[in-house]
């Protein structure tokens, strides 16, 4: 799959902030040990002793600019769980901006138990803005904060494309209002898992719960049950035709490979 290479700096600053904090005392260690764990023998690499000893003297210097890129991952992450956390229904979610609005997503995914790259690459129209990895499956996401218009059948082919052309595993479309008769019947052909509004702000609801009264709650593989045919994890849906359309449940990770279905208790 291809995937936009990132230098590091960017790499920490999106990463769980415990990371960078590791590799900051790990950059922080080696220029301390320089001169241990490059003790060379040969008094032809001398420039490597005094290449040591800098490192050494200036450790803290070294390390300063990731000390800085950890503080700023935690204040990304803390930004992060308050945007999900502070939401109270639709409405608030159909304010806020585009960006917000795919933060907001990554969020309630990574409480899910995803890790989530965000790729900057959509913005207002078209692209991938997320993508999801869990159990070696990749998942593309893409995003769509329309507050009146719905989703029609053209986004959806196009994000089944990209799905094709990464050979992700799987597609999730999320979008803050609806999506037309075309587009749901495309992605019933497809297996593009489609989100709606009230499955998103349903989504939300879960892992604001889950986040605050943990204690109170049934565990979080209970809140997202596993398909109760093949195992796998599972999404959340809405039935588009039948009986129990309207009604949201959750369906296998792997359709159309297995439909497998759960009730949304």
């Amino acid at each position: 799959m291809s995937q936009r290479r990132r230098g590091l700096g960017v790499s920490l600053v999106v990463a769980p902030w415990p990371v960078a904090a590791t590799v900051t005392l790990a950059v922080f260690a080696f220029c301390k040990m320089a001169p241990v764990l490059f003790h060379p023998q040969s008094p032809f690499l001398t420039s490597v002793n005094i290449l040591a000893s800098v490192l050494q003297r200036n450790a803290v210097y070294i390390a300063l600019p990731f000390v800085l890129l950890t503080l700023i991952a935690a204040a990304t992450g803390y930004r992060r769980r308050r945007l999900l956390d502070v939401q109270e229904d639709l409405d608030t979610i159909r304010q806020l901006s585009w960006k917000d609005f795919e933060v907001l997503v990554g969020e309630a995914y990574r409480r899910q138990g995803y890790t989530v790259e965000e790729t900057g690459g959509g913005g207002k129209d078209g692209g991938i803005d997320l993508r999801l990895l869990r159990d070696g499956r990749i998942t593309v996401v893409q995003c769509k904060r329309w507050r009146e218009r719905q989703v029609g059948v053209t986004a959806i082919r196009e994000l089944f494309g990209v799905k094709t052309a990464e050979n992700a595993d799987a597609a999730i479309f999320v979008a803050s209002g609806t999506y037309t008769q075309d587009a749901t019947n495309f992605a019933l052909q497809t297996g593009v898992s489609l989100v709606g509004g009230e499955e998103l702000l349903l989504m939300v609801r879960t892992a604001q719960t889950t986040a605050h009264h943990p204690a109170a709650q049934p565990a979080p593989s209970m809140a997202q049950p596993a398909c109760p045919k093949c195992g796998a994890h599972t999404v959340l849906r809405t039935a588009r035709r039948g009986t129990n359309a309207g009604q949201t449940f959750w369906g296998c990770e792997t359709y159309p490979k297995c439909r497998g279905t759960a009730p949304v208790i």
